[in-house]
């Protein structure tokens, strides 16, 4: 477990934008990129920079100006903030897919709950959340269609495979390290109860959830139409979140101790003509990862919708 404490000496003389050898802690660590690929690499850099010094007062203003420029790579097209400290953000990929994603305290209350987002478009969701229309980028970003490179609807492809589980018994967590948090080690009950999704009919095809996990990479990838993804880091300092489509990074989220992150997405869509005329998703390879993970103690879940048919039965949250 990372150590957490410092001594008088060294908070004074850390005390600053400077690290502790009196150079810039951020000098070196590019918070303007211009690919997904080098947001990813600068946000692994301050991730190990922040666990190695986590009381330096440069890290805010960073992760700040790099979620900025992340906002923008992401193709984040909406955000609101349906309560205090409860943002939902929606995001619209250049091959058509569409990711909502949502992020708080770690006090098992979710805005995008089951019976808040089946049956809906992200449209809606947006509508009913932030109790306005949603602006015209959202809209059109739903609506695209995709009429190249159809779905085979004949072959699934490969099954989602998860990283391997660890057994490895979790420490007990310290009041130190989980100030900030609301669920606990303690807690594993709660979050399988509340943090998983369901199977049998509208459910996921393929599914885990698991709690009180430790490693350096927890990841899971397979061909499905929409996917489902939430993660809870419980303690010990800030991890990233990757998703890549088709082997092409798409998204990239930081997440810190303290806070559950969920995430619900599509793939591109396409339009069906016979016998009647509808929308069907494209199967495509959802890879989800958790990066920066090593020392810390995480709670996460999958669901994997393949062989839905329909928008509206592929949209069902599991």
């Amino acid at each position: 477990m990372r150590s957490t404490h410092l001594t008088l000496a060294t908070v004074l003389m850390c005390s600053s934008f400077a690290a502790c050898d009196g150079t810039d802690a951020t000098q070196d660590i590019n918070l303007d990129p211009a690919t997904l690929d080098e947001a990813d690499n600068s946000l692994a850099l301050l991730n190990e920079r922040q666990a190695a010094d986590p009381k330096n007062p440069a890290w805010p203003a960073a992760y700040a100006r790099l979620r900025s420029r992340l906002d923008q790579l992401n193709h984040l097209v909406a955000r609101t903030e349906a309560e205090p400290g409860r943002i939902v953000s929606f995001y619209a990929m250049d091959d058509g897919s569409v990711f909502v994603s949502e992020s708080g305290p770690k006090d098992g209350k979710r805005l995008l709950a089951k019976q808040d987002v089946q049956g809906g478009s992200v449209v809606d969701l947006y509508r009913r959340l932030a109790r306005t229309e949603p602006p015209r980028a959202l809209v059109e970003a739903y609506e695209r269609t995709v009429l190249a490179d159809p779905v085979d609807l004949g072959s699934l492809g490969a099954l989602p495979q998860a990283s391997p589980r660890s057994d490895a018994p979790v420490a007990a967590a310290d009041g130190t390290t989980t100030a900030t948090s609301a669920l606990t080690t303690a807690d594993a009950a709660y979050y399988l109860a509340n943090g998983c999704y369901g199977g049998g009919e509208f459910g996921a095809d393929f599914r885990d959830c698991r709690a009180n996990q430790t490693g350096t990479v927890a990841s899971v990838s397979g061909k499905t139409k929409t996917s489902f993804f939430n993660v809870a880091i419980l303690q010990n300092s800030p991890a990233r979140v990757r998703l890549k489509i088709s082997s092409e990074t798409k998204l990239i989220d930081p997440i810190n101790p303290g806070q559950w992150l969920w995430w619900w997405g599509f793939s591109s869509k396409y339009t069906v003509y016979f016998p009647s005329i509808h929308k069907e998703y494209n199967l495509r390879t959802h890879q989800w990862e958790i990066l920066d993970i090593a020392g810390d103690i995480f709670d996460w879940a999958w669901g994997y919708k393949s062989d839905c048919e329909g928008i509206y039965n592929c949209d069902l949250t599991p």
